[in-house]
């Protein structure tokens, strides 16, 4: 507590504000309508619940109303990672009780719901949580130590111009956060408008003398990119497979790798679709299928179908899940790129079984763009200057998202010392 605390003021415990204090009810969830919803702590998440991905379960009619929630009821997450989040039921919602892992709080005519919710965000609150919970295995934190968390209190009138004014506040900075994270999805489309601008030859003089395509190109899956149907003179429509060499992964045995740096590193997928080079983490004796050094490596099986990187390392072993493609006809990232804009197209080819992927023939077969080697490199400086003014844009953008959570606390702290109103 602090020495901010304006006259009439109180410092109370939550025990003196509540009217009750209790853990939840020990059962099974049910996927199926047996009964009321059971609220657990996983199902509170980003400080909402979707009430109808909550399960269900049995509670016998004595039971029922000891447990069953109520608007103004304040949920506590008593252990695990996320004790002491909180949720405030609002509204109406479905007939539900709470799980045994949360603990509730009703509260006396002495506070606000609204009010209490709100110092449960606050630094002063998680720091008297942490304190709390210290020095055991497992964090948790019982009905009784909840019971004792200190709280500022004013008289209930000024309690309601608090909330008003911190709810006032805060959707303003919510608005301002839902800007700039709309902002960062037109990064991502600006980044996908790039690549396509780059391969048809509008980032550089290229397109001023356009030839028509011999045939058409893939047609590419949502969000669709519009190459458009002629090409740049001197620029020549492949298929992949007349171009590049192709190496299909092959998988190693689990005794045959190893952690500890011992032969040559062992990649095995999916990869990074964000950077130019993966993160190895073994090693193995015993290399089957290898990949050079510039190698574009695309992953073709699993969840990650359709994620590139590019090999920094002499060689490398590959799993199953990669093929690594070696071309002498392309710079690598200027083949790193191209494959990167057609990332919807490696996934829609990847779909049609239960463990997605892609064979040798679909990236044989692919149909690619063969500009000039002065384009490619020009093509790929171009890419990457602007590509590195999304990447200053969004470092700014991920900044003032930071920023606005620091204000957030500062606006709580200042409520809660009664320099807000």
């Amino acid at each position: 507590m602090n020495n901010h605390i304006q006259f009439k003021w109180s410092i109370a415990t939550i025990n003196d504000v509540a009217s009750k204090i209790h853990y939840g009810y020990t059962t099974s969830a049910k996927n199926n309508n047996v009964g009321p919803k059971l609220l657990r702590i996983t199902d509170i998440q980003g400080g909402k619940v979707n009430w109808n991905e909550v399960p269900y379960c049995k509670i016998s009619k004595e039971e029922i109303d000891k447990y069953l929630l109520m608007e103004n009821d304040i949920v506590f997450a008593r252990t695990g990672a996320t004790v002491g989040k909180s949720f405030l039921i609002r509204g109406k919602i479905p007939d539900s009780i709470f799980a045994s892992y949360l603990i509730r709080l009703q509260l006396s005519d002495q506070a606000l719901p609204q009010f209490i919710f709100l110092f449960f965000q606050s630094n002063d609150y998680w720091t008297q949580i942490k304190n709390s919970s210290a020095g055991i295995g497992q964090p948790n934190v019982n009905a009784q130590k909840l019971g004792n968390i200190k709280v500022p209190l004013p008289p209930l009138l000024e309690q309601q111009k608090i909330v008003a004014k911190i709810e006032e506040l805060f959707r303003e900075l919510d608005n301002g956060i839902e800007q700039l994270k709309k902002a960062k999805g037109q990064i991502k489309t600006y980044r996908q408008a790039v690549l396509a601008s780059a391969f048809s030859g509008k980032l550089t003089h290229a397109h001023l003398n356009p030839i028509k395509v011999p045939y058409p190109v893939n047609k590419a899956a949502e969000p669709e990119i519009p190459y458009g149907k002629e090409l740049p003179e001197g620029w020549r429509l492949v298929k992949l497979g007349e171009v590049i060499e192709l190496i299909s992964g092959q998988h190693i045995l689990k005794n045959n790798y190893n952690f500890s740096r011992k032969g040559i590193p062992y990649l095995t997928g999916p990869i990074d679709f964000g950077g130019y080079f993966p993160t190895i983490s073994r090693w193995t004796m015993k290399p089957k299928a290898i990949a050079k050094k510039h190698d574009v490596l695309l992953t073709v099986k699993g969840a990650g179908v359709g994620k590139l990187n590019i090999s920094n390392i002499e060689e490398m072993a590959i799993s199953r899940q990669l093929m690594a493609i070696r071309s002498k006809n392309y710079f690598p990232l200027f083949l790193f790129y191209f494959l990167k804009s057609k990332f919807y197209e490696f996934q829609k080819l990847g779909l049609g079984s239960t463990v997605p992927g892609i064979d040798r023939n679909s990236i044989l077969n692919f149909l690619a763009i063969l500009p000039p080697s002065e384009d490619q490199k020009q093509i790929v400086e171009e890419i990457e200057k602007r590509f590195s003014e999304a990447d200053n844009l969004e470092k700014a953008i991920d900044e003032s998202i930071v920023k606005a959570e620091t204000l957030r606390q500062s606006i709580l702290k200042q409520a809660f010392e009664g320099r807000l109103v």
